[in-house]
């Protein structure tokens, strides 16, 4: 089986994406990132990132926080089980970033705690990027890859 997706990035703390409403409903699956909006504070960002889970067009939370790390900003226990609770509640599946290592085993213990569905990303930009069966096999058994 063949889908079609796209990444589609958050604009504004309405949960605003790059992506014309007809294109994303064209899609099998929409993945919803942060890559250039830049909230001022983490308030904003979970307004942002709580409006995009909302959406019902998103099917994936893409490389999650990644964008929290590289900005400064944390998110307390509290605010985790609320975005994972987000996620469940609509739906929306937490990608686990082969390519960033995100998000932290931690939160991925609480989210499959909580029964949240997690889906594995690559976030490869090539052919030669895409991880391999050997390489999931020792990220889940706690190895390192070569």
């Amino acid at each position: 089986v063949i889908l079609a997706g796209a990444e589609a990035k958050v604009l504004d703390t309405f949960g605003s994406l790059d992506v014309p409403d007809d294109l994303a409903r064209s899609c099998d699956v929409l993945t919803g990132v942060f890559h250039s909006f830049a909230p001022a504070t983490k308030q904003d960002y979970l307004l942002a990132l709580h409006a995009m889970l909302k959406d019902p067009l998103v099917d994936i939370w893409g490389h999650p926080m990644r964008w929290l790390a590289d900005k400064g900003f944390e998110l307390n226990d509290i605010d985790v089980v609320d975005v994972i609770d987000l996620c469940i509640q609509y739906d929306v599946l937490i990608e686990y970033n082969l390519k960033y290592k995100v998000p932290s085993d931690k939160f991925l213990r609480i989210a499959y705690a909580k029964g949240a569905k997690i889906v594995v990303g690559s976030d490869a930009h090539g052919i030669d990027a895409i991880a391999d069966e050997v390489n999931l096999d020792r990220r889940w058994s706690g190895q390192n890859s070569p």
